[in-house]
């Protein structure tokens, strides 16, 4: 996995088998402030005990950094997260993805326990900033930032949330929910919450 970004961000990539990280380190998220634009299918296996502390540098954060145009991430599992964001203007901070643009499609995504936090703004259990499609997901995780924290998402914009839950704890400063942090569409966009 975590070759992914020197082998190619638009490429497609199967995970065969449940992972467990060990031996300490922080693994580097996917793409860093790069989009990933292929597809990631996990076939519902679980990476377990992932620490992402991104504290240090001025990137998105998440296992993967930021889902472009045309990105598919499904079928998988993070059991027991460490996600670490960073307080850097405009940068996200989720489990799975830090930033999720219009075009972009997570489905069948969970975070299990863990934590997901950071000092700046848009954190979220599963995705910090999402302007894409997120369906049948969910987060456990607890989750702590300043604005925008939502348990499942910190801010969902002109975007589509179907079928998704959250269940962890969420604090912040400002614009928290247990869900989603912020939910809106701009002129001419909308935004939908189903299920």
């Amino acid at each position: 996995i975590q070759n992914i970004t020197t082998t190619g961000l638009n490429g497609k990539y199967v995970m065969l088998t449940d992972m467990t990280v060990s031996g300490g380190g922080s693994f580097t998220p996917i793409g860093p402030d790069s989009d990933f634009t292929g597809t990631f299918d996990g076939f519902g296996h679980t990476l377990s005990n992932v620490v992402i502390d991104n504290s240090a540098n001025t990137t998105t954060t998440g296992l993967f950094s930021i889902a472009g145009n045309g990105a598919v991430i499904k079928n998988i599992t993070l059991q027991n997260p460490t996600v670490t964001g960073n307080n850097t203007a405009l940068k996200s901070t989720g489990g799975l993805v830090g930033y999720a643009k219009a075009g972009s499609l997570i489905r069948n995504a969970f975070v299990v326990g863990g934590s997901v936090s950071s000092s700046g703004d848009y954190v979220g259990g599963l995705v910090g900033s999402n302007y894409g499609i997120i369906r049948n997901s969910g987060s456990s995780a607890t989750v702590q930032g300043h604005d925008y924290v939502g348990g499942l998402a910190g801010v969902s914009r002109d975007a589509e949330l179907n079928n998704v839950y959250a269940e962890g704890d969420v604090t912040g400063h400002d614009t928290v929910g247990g869900l989603v942090g912020g939910l809106w569409a701009t002129s001419g966009g909308s935004s939908t919450l189903a299920n």
